[in-house]
């Protein structure tokens, strides 16, 4: 449980002809992928240092020999396995600027050839695990077992990608018609590196993003066109850090008192909660617009547009389009549409 039994378990060396070659995570070779890999506890005496010192910690506690087993049997059985760990290792170094692309890749191999020494039905089981310690999707994951085991599949071209695809902006994907259980596609753009993603929501309720998803056999992507690029609908950049509504609406209220100046305080109660709304807005049947009134050069237009951006989807209007443009483009990409108030709004 120190550092030099750390390192016994996380990287070892093999002979590969004449020379000897680095190989990450060896116990899972000598002992299997779902060996328990068991933290050091620290106590107010020190850190455990092995299961020597724990046992004479135990003793000198007055804990029976029934109780210092079954301690040590939860503490085993809550341990994570190797396996889990090489992929969460894995995953994490994939977001590392310091680490070169031979090492992601080599890092990520190592993982999956771990796993797929436990069979695909031991992995399968497994897989929520893999999800939740790696944030990889449930496609991802399959897709690097299916390597690892060395499989294809005869239905595809290859072996991940399924004959069918479709470029979408999102949507609901309901696992049979009329339930409630689903997956809920959102799209990402990041206007630096012009590049789309989806975050997503899966059947079993988890969080996440991938650059497609594959769902019934179709494998979605997210759509980009000229209105994506140009920047004329601006979509979320990135899948944030989970939240309560409580939390969002404090940090809607807190951007609008920082932003814009209302006369009745009552107002920055309405700009927290409206941009809320229009996150959920398809739970409704009716909907309510957000208007500015107000004198000319009150700033009628700064209002709406800084509150818009805190919306869903916003899309950025200047008054000439025509009505069935502006319907075509709300029916496209589920938009909210802003446009500048005109004078006769005072």
């Amino acid at each position: 449980m120190d550092e030099a039994g750390e390192n016994s378990w996380r990287i070892g060396k093999v002979k590969v002809g004449k020379e000897e070659k680095k190989i990450e995570y060896p116990i899972a070779d000598l002992l299997g992928p779902l060996t328990h890999i068991v933290g050091a506890p620290a106590t107010r005496e020190g850190q455990i240092k092995d299961m020597n010192d724990l046992r004479q910690y135990y003793v000198g506690k007055g804990i029976s020999d029934q109780s210092q087993y079954e301690r040590v049997r939860i503490r085993l059985n809550n341990a994570p396995v190797v396996s889990v760990i090489a992929l969460k290792e894995a995953a994490e170094k994939q977001k590392r600027k310091d680490v070169s692309l031979e090492e992601k890749l080599g890092t990520m191999t190592r993982a999956f050839e771990i796993i797929a020494k436990m069979g695909k039905k031991k992995a399968n089981h497994m897989l929520n695990d893999f999800v939740s310690a790696s944030g990889l999707t449930v496609s991802a994951i399959n897709k690097g077992l299916k390597d690892a085991l060395g499989e294809r599949d005869t239905k595809t071209t290859d072996e991940s990608k399924p004959e069918k695809t479709e470029s979408i902006f999102g949507g609901w994907f309901p696992i049979e018609e009329g339930s409630e259980k689903g997956w809920l596609l959102d799209y990402l753009w990041n206007p630096e590196t012009k590049k789309a993603m989806f975050s997503y929501r899966d059947p079993e309720g988890r969080l996440g993003k991938d650059w497609h998803v594959d769902i019934k056999g179709t494998r979605y992507y997210p759509k980009i066109d000229a209105n994506v690029l140009a920047g004329v609908v601006v979509f979320a950049s990135d899948l944030g850090v989970e939240k309560t509504t409580r939390d969002l609406l404090k940090y809607n209220e807190d951007y609008a008192r920082s932003a814009v100046l209302f006369d009745n305080p009552l107002d920055y109660k309405t700009s927290a909660y409206w941009p809320q709304f229009t996150w959920l807005y398809d739970c409704f049947d009716e909907l309510c617009y957000f208007r500015a009134q107000g004198e000319s050069d009150s700033g009628k237009s700064a209002i709406v547009s800084r509150m818009g951006h805190l919306c869903y989807r916003l899309v950025k209007s200047s008054g000439v389009g025509t009505g069935a443009s502006l319907k075509h483009m709300t029916h496209i990409y589920r938009c909210l549409l802003y446009t500048s108030p005109s004078p006769r709004d005072s």
